[in-house]
C-alpha cells in the first residue's frame, strides 16, 4: 500500500546512524471514458488531457474530476480513492440544447442544419448547444452558411437574407477564407453604423466610454477564433507565454500571451509575407506604423470592429455582456475569474466556476451570434489603435491616431470578474505584455 523508496547511505567503521524513512501512500490509478470520447478532462483544477485517459492520483486524499465539453452538461464529481487502487470511470455526457429563431428571406428558401434539411426555412428550432453550420439555398440566389453555437441559457434570432446571383452583394454575403499558416478560419462582415460606447447611467461605465456613432463602411474579415501558441510559434519558436502558479499558459491549444503588440504586428506581416500579400505594417526597428494605403494584408483588429463584432453585429440592440441577460454570468458563460482561481488573485465572481483557473483551450465555450468564440473571457485582445480619448462624436472607418504610447486592449479575461472589467464597452490600454492579453487576426476584404 505505499511506494517503494531505494535509500543510499554511507557507514562509517564505529559510528551509529540513525535513519528515519516516511513512506508515501501508493497512487490509485483512474481511467477515465466518456460518450461521446475525446472531452476534456479537468481534476483539481489542472488540466489533464482528453478522454479516453489513464491518469494516476494520489490516494488518502479527495480528487475533484470534472468533464467539459461544448454541447454537453458538465460533470463534476469528488472520489477518494485507495492505495493501488484501479477505478474505470465511464461517463455519459447529456446533451444540452438551444432554442433559434430563423427568419429568412425568401421564405421560400430550403434550410439546411449540418447538412440535414429541415422542414421550414422560418420558426423555431431547438438544436445541440455546439458548433452548428447552417445553410440556406434557393434556385437562382447565393447560397448562405453560418456556423453558429445555441446556448442553454438564452435562445437566439438568425435572419437570413438571401441575394440574386447579379447582385454584387452577394457574391460576398457567406464568404469565409482560411489562412494558409494554421488554417485559421476568417469571417466575412458587413459592417453598418452603431454606437460604440456605453450611456452614462449605466453600472460600472468609466469615462472614456462616451457613446460615438461610428459608421463602418469597409468590409473585413476577423479570425473566429484567437490566434494560439502552435500557431504563434510557426512564427516565433522560442516564444513561451509562460506559467500563472502551477499553471501553464503555454499549452498548444490555448492563446498565445505574454507578447507586446509590436510582436502580434510582426506576426500578421509574417503571416502576409507567408501568403503573398501586402504586408499591412511598415516596420522600422522598434518603430512600427501603418503602410500607406491601406492594404488588404493581415493585421490586428481595430477598436471599432471588435465593438461591432462584440456588441452589435446581427442584433437588433447592442449586448452589454459577452452572455444575455444581466451580471452575474449565467453557467459556461466564458472563461472569467471564477471560484476556480481564488485565492490566487483578489476578486472572483461569487458562485461561478468555469473550471478553468486561467487559460482556457481555445474555443472552450460558445461562441457568440456573430460565430466569434472567446470575444468576452478567455485572454483579452490588442486592437490596432493607439489608445485615445475621442473627442469626435461622429467617425468613419476610425483606426485611432497616428502615434501614441499605448495600445488599446478590449475584451475581458480569466483575470476579470467586475461588472466594469466584463463588459462589452469597457476598455483598457497597456504598452507591455501581459498574461492574459492575446490577439485575433483581421484584414480588409477588398
Amino acid at each position: 500500500g505505499f511506494t517503494t523508496q531505494n535509500i543510499y547511505i554511507t557507514s562509517i567503521a564505529g559510528k551509529q546512524k540513525k535513519l528515519i524513512v516516511t513512506l508515501t501512500p501508493s497512487v490509485a490509478t483512474v481511467v477515465i471514458t466518456s460518450t461521446p470520447t475525446g472531452q476534456t478532462i479537468i481534476v483539481d483544477n489542472e488540466f489533464q488531457g482528453l478522454t479516453p485517459k489513464t491518469i494516476h492520483l494520489s490516494s488518502g486524499e479527495p480528487h475533484t474530476i470534472n468533464l467539459h465539453a461544448i454541447g454537453y452538461e458538465n460533470i463534476k464529481e469528488t472520489y477518494n480513492f485507495k492505495p493501488e487502487e484501479n477505478r474505470e470511470f465511464a461517463f455519459k455526457l447529456t446533451p444540452e440544447y438551444g432554442i433559434i429563431f430563423f427568419k429568412t428571406e425568401p421564405v421560400i428558401a430550403t434550410l439546411y442544419i449540418d447538412g440535414k434539411k429541415q422542414q421550414t426555412s422560418t420558426g423555431r428550432l431547438k438544436l445541440p448547444a455546439k458548433p452548428t453550420k447552417i445553410r440556406a439555398t434557393l434556385t437562382g440566389y447565393n447560397d448562405y452558411t453560418e456556423l453558429i453555437t445555441p446556448n442553454k441559457s438564452f435562445s437566439q434570432q438568425i435572419a437570413i437574407i438571401l441575394h440574386p446571383k447579379n447582385d454584387v452583394r452577394s457574391k460576398e454575403t457567406s464568404k469565409t477564407i482560411t489562412s494558409k499558416v494554421g488554417g485559421k478560419k476568417l469571417l466575412l462582415v458587413h459592417p453598418e453604423p452603431f454606437t460604440m460606447g456605453a450611456p452614462r447611467r449605466e453600472a460600472g461605465r468609466r469615462a472614456n466610454e462616451h457613446e460615438l456613432q461610428i459608421k463602418l463602411k469597409r468590409p473585413f474579415y476577423v479570425s473566429a477564433n484567437l490566434v494560439s501558441n502552435k500557431e504563434y510559434k510557426s512564427f516565433a519558436p522560442n516564444h513561451s507565454s509562460g506559467v500563472f502558479g502551477k499553471y501553464s499558459l503555454d499549452e498548444d491549444n490555448h492563446p498565445v500571451v505574454n507578447i507586446t503588440w509590436q510582436e502580434a504586428a510582426r506576426y500578421c506581416n509574417w503571416l502576409s509575407q507567408k501568403e503573398s500579400l501586402p504586408k499591412f505594417y511598415t516596420v522600422n526597428g522598434d518603430k512600427i506604423s501603418v503602410a500607406t494605403p491601406f492594404n488588404n494584408g493581415y493585421r490586428l483588429i481595430t477598436e471599432a470592429e471588435w465593438a461591432f463584432i462584440s456588441r452589435k453585429h446581427k442584433r437588433a440592440k447592442n449586448d452589454k455582456f459577452p452572455w444575455l441577460g444581466a451580471y452575474p454570468p449565467p453557467k459556461s458563460s466564458g472563461n472569467f475569474a471564477d471560484q476556480s482561481v481564488k485565492g490566487m488573485i483578489s476578486l472572483t465572481i461569487p458562485g461561478y466556476n468555469d473550471s478553468f483557473p486561467t487559460s482556457s483551450p481555445i474555443g472552450s465555450f460558445p461562441s457568440n451570434i456573430s460565430g466569434i468564440f472567446d470575444i468576452g473571457g478567455n485572454v483579452s485582445e490588442w486592437c490596432h489603435d493607439y489608445y485615445t480619448a475621442y473627442i469626435n462624436t461622429k467617425i468613419v472607418d476610425p483606426i485611432g491616431p497616428k502615434n501614441g504610447s499605448l495600445h488599446v486592449i478590449r475584451g475581458a479575461s480569466w483575470r476579470d470578474s467586475s461588472i466594469t472589467e466584463l463588459r462589452l464597452s469597457y476598455r483598457g490600454y497597456h504598452n507591455k505584455a501581459q498574461d492574459d492579453v492575446g490577439f485575433r487576426i483581421a484584414r480588409y476584404a477588398q
